[in-house]
């Protein structure tokens, strides 16, 4: 795989990129320039294979990595729309054959990406001008394959490849090694021997007995074993102990340097994939308008392949789903018993049509928008389980708790009677707790009552909840 890149936007698409970075730039995204370069599907799927640098070393694998990119992208299975390098500048490569709506939002997203390279943390070790060295790791092994064999060159690559991912991921952040002491004066070198109490010389064998001392030369033999213990400490960073200890030559040496580098610019990526991306999602239970019908999240991430829902004013088809296992979520119920729960970063729209706003910024009061299903219905008839609640009185948790109608009133008002136990064991088998009314917005828990950050309605008037 060979060619050169170089393909200039076309007016129009350049146009449309200095506008988007104003305005990502005045939406606060701080971001090195980023160099957009128009690819057709096959030399995309190529820049792809070699992980975004052209330039990099031959190996069978980036062959393999093309042939998996283009027979997915042949069966209809999946599509590159973009490709972003982290560099300085960065360089992003557009799929020929998207749409002009499909380049705008990708240059916007490609806009994301870059201000994620260069403020978050886990990017801040990387080598910015990486595009340069991976072309000189390229010359630098195809020299050595002159040199020493096209084919004792790949099999150490092959073998550098298999354990490219044992190296310490955090190793830029935490400083693991201890200096080592470089001192050999002659008061270091003695040999230790055991430490006597002070005693009187009568009282020697029992102040120091032979049992105490033999405990201490014993403890002195394993802290000298130990001591010689090759490494004195675990290593999580495989690769560098093998380039500081392994019997190589120098030119494996320089070869598994360089895998080694490699490593640690993509190891951030797969850290922050789903951060990186940008995510927010609904709760398991979630009610979701599809083309199943009304579904849960839970069963749509189960069953999501091929099938539609509703953003509240048209049909979106899904293409990919992320299932988070621990994430502080939030919960809010509007004045009319509508709940949502979500990510704290999951947003919603305003009563405004334009404005959008993050669940963790809500506040008690304000006002947000509902949509129904855009008109999108169940392609096929569907089994509902679902019966209409029964409303309970108060007159239902007397007859269960054998008291009078008062004195359930009574317990209600916080007065304290004979049967409160009765009345209370009644009402929490039933699982009665006080619902908003009609007139009420929503209001928030305090934080400390939950460890996630909760929302409940209220209200002036208060009733019983509807079962």
């Amino acid at each position: 795989m060979s060619f050169s890149l170089n393909r200039v936007l076309p007016p129009e698409l350049a146009k449309c990129a200095q506008e988007i970075k104003g305005f990502a730039k005045s939406y606060g995204l701080d971001f090195w320039d980023v160099v957009f370069e128009v690819l057709d599907y096959d030399e995309l799927n190529e820049v792809a294979a070699y992980g975004g640098f052209p330039t990099r070393y031959p190996h069978w694998k980036f062959g393999m990595e093309y042939e998996q990119l283009s027979k997915g992208y042949s069966y209809g299975l999946q599509k590159i729309y973009e490709l972003v390098i982290n560099n300085d500048p960065c360089y992003a490569y557009l799929m020929k054959s998207n749409s002009m709506v499909d380049q705008k939002l990708v240059m916007a997203h490609v806009c994301g990406h870059a201000d994620f390279f260069k403020n978050n943390f886990w990017f801040a070790h990387t080598n910015r001008k990486m595009i340069d060295e991976m072309a000189n790791h390229g010359s630098r092994i195809r020299r050595y394959a002159e040199r020493y064999g096209h084919e004792n060159v790949e099999n150490f690559v092959d073998c550098c490849l298999s354990i490219d991912n044992l190296i310490d991921m955090h190793l830029p952040g935490i400083k693991r090694r201890t200096p080592k002491n470089t001192d050999t004066s002659a008061e270091e070198q003695e040999p230790k021997v055991p430490r006597k109490l002070r005693s009187k010389e009568y009282m020697d064998r029992f102040v120091n007995p032979p049992e105490f001392l033999e405990e201490q030369r014993r403890q002195i033999a394993e802290e000298v074993e130990k001591q010689k213990s090759f490494p004195e400490q675990p290593e999580r960073d495989v690769l560098l102990f093998l380039i500081e200890h392994a019997p190589l030559e120098r030119w494996q040496r320089d070869v598994l340097s360089m895998i080694r580098e490699e490593a640690y610019y993509f190891t951030p990526q797969a850290q922050t994939k789903v951060m990186n991306e940008g995510w927010a999602c609904l709760l398991p239970n979630s009610f979701i308008y599809t083309d199943m019908g009304l579904v849960t999240m839970a069963d749509l991430a189960t069953h999501w392949r091929g099938r539609s829902v509703s953003d509240g004013e048209g049909r979106r088809g899904i293409y990919d789903q992320h299932t988070i296992q621990d994430h502080e979520i939030v919960t809010i119920r509007t004045r009319r018993g509508l709940t949502l729960g979500g990510s704290s970063n999951h947003r919603v729209l305003l009563p405004d049509g334009s404005t959008w706003r993050r669940l963790d910024e809500l506040r008690v009061g304000d006002m947000v928008g509902v949509a129904g299903g855009a008109s999108l219905w169940a392609d096929h008839p569907y089994e509902l389980s679902w019966l209409p609640n029964r409303r309970l009185a108060l007159a239902d948790v007397a007859h269960r708790a054998g008291v009078t109608y008062d004195e359930v009133l009574r317990h209600r008002r916080g007065r304290r009677g004979e049967n409160v136990d009765a009345i209370a064991t009644v009402m929490r088998t039933l699982r009665l707790r006080v619902e908003p009314t009609p007139l009420a917005h929503v209001e928030a828990s305090t934080p400390d009552s939950d460890p996630h950050t909760r929302w409940r309605g209220t209200g002036c008037h208060r009733r019983l909840p509807r079962w």
